[in-house]
């Protein structure tokens, strides 16, 4: 027995089995013995199989973009990954991505006969930014401010919700009046595709203390903030003391010892603006840290 399947397949058996994909396939059989062979064909269609994966996408709403499945041979479930962490069951998804690169694209389609994947990459170009921070509060009324803007912006605009203050610095800090409050900060951030809408957060001060200085347990730092130079008084006479600054991702950029006064100036000109933390310490134990808001 010589089989042929009309697939590129054969089989020797007497009474094989075989499966196909669906379509149309003319099938063989050429027998033979001593005295002689045959052979007869038949055409036949199949109907049930594994889907043949394949999808197209659009890219006119990068970074929506918007998938189309053309998978044949009847699939009844789609799963999708989009190359970034995030999946989908759903037939024909829209997806948006959250920055700018390539990501492979998988699909894998599946029906009661067995699935199949089809895989492409796609870049993402990016359009606006989407804009997105977060941020965390220093003893009470410092306050530093990180960017998680998808798109890869190029620009920052931060209303502090505050007398008019701005900046454009990515990742700023900034410090609110001790006189407490809530803030309504926005971020717009911007590339080359234009400005996102502003992303807002409120922010909770508490009602400390005036706008011009800041005192903890009796210490004193003030102006606060302050440009040229930073005023320390404590409460008490000291020995052996010193004092460190810190910026706000936690770098020394300042030390001095051999502290004895109770009141002593920090000379601050030379830092650029931003939070700094002063930590004064004694027979070298902290006993107090400060924020300090250095402006330009």
């Amino acid at each position: 027995w010589h089989w042929d399947f009309g697939d590129g397949d054969t089989s020797i058996v007497q009474n094989p089995t075989h499966t196909y994909d669906i379509g149309a396939y003319n099938v063989c059989l050429e027998v033979s013995n001593a005295a002689g062979s045959d052979a007869i064909c038949k055409g036949m269609i199949v109907f049930n199989g594994p889907p043949s994966a394949f999808f197209t996408y659009s890219t006119s709403n990068d970074p929506e973009i918007a998938f189309n499945d053309l998978s044949t041979q009847g699939p009844t479930s789609w799963s999708w990954d989009f190359g970034d962490g995030d999946t989908s069951t759903t037939q024909s998804p829209t997806h948006n991505y959250l920055d700018t690169g390539d990501f492979t694209v998988c699909l894998i389609a599946a029906n009661a006969f067995g699935s199949d994947t089809f895989c492409q990459t796609l870049h993402i170009y990016n359009r606006r930014p989407e804009a997105f921070f977060v941020y965390t509060v220093f003893l009470d009324t410092a306050v530093t401010f990180t960017d998680l803007s998808g798109f890869s912006p190029t620009a920052w605009s931060w209303d502090f919700d505050n007398n008019g203050d701005t900046s454009d610095v990515q990742n700023p800090g900034y410090l609110f009046p001790g006189t407490g409050g809530t803030f309504n900060v926005c971020l717009t951030a911007s590339n080359a595709y234009g400005s996102s809408t502003p992303y807002c957060d409120d922010v909770e001060i508490k009602d400390l203390v005036g706008i011009d200085h800041i005192s903890a347990n009796g210490e004193v730092i003030s102006p606060n903030p302050a440009k040229d130079y930073a005023s320390i008084t404590l409460p008490k006479r000291i020995t052996n003391a010193s004092y460190q600054v810190f910026s706000s991702d936690g770098k020394l950029v300042m030390r001095k010892s051999n502290l004895t006064s109770n009141a002593f100036n920090i000379d601050v000109s030379s830092l650029q603006a931003g939070i700094y933390f002063i930590e004064i310490s004694e027979n070298e134990t902290s006993f107090v840290k400060m924020p300090l808001m250095v402006i330009d």
